[in-house]
């Protein structure tokens, strides 16, 4: 997941303090299941094509940027 950041913040992010959730997702329903699904998942050596839960991170604060408060 964390991976994915550069590319979703663009060029002009250094640095960042994100609050944020992780849930379990369902893409077929587009739901967020109940947090117990996320104990159910595999934590190591898991290949992508293995996984039954499909993990989401819902940022929802953005707290400092680049060395600065937000708020």
């Amino acid at each position: 997941m964390i991976g994915y950041l550069p590319e979703v913040c663009g060029d002009k992010v250094q640095s960042c303090v994100l609050d944020s959730e992780v849930v379990a997702f369902d893409p077929a329903n587009s739901k967020i299941l109940p947090f117990q699904t996320l104990s159910t998942r595999a934590r190591k050596d898991v290949k992508a094509e293995d996984i039954k839960v499909v993990v989401c991170v819902f940022a929802f604060d953005l707290l400092y940027l680049n060395g600065k408060v937000c708020w």
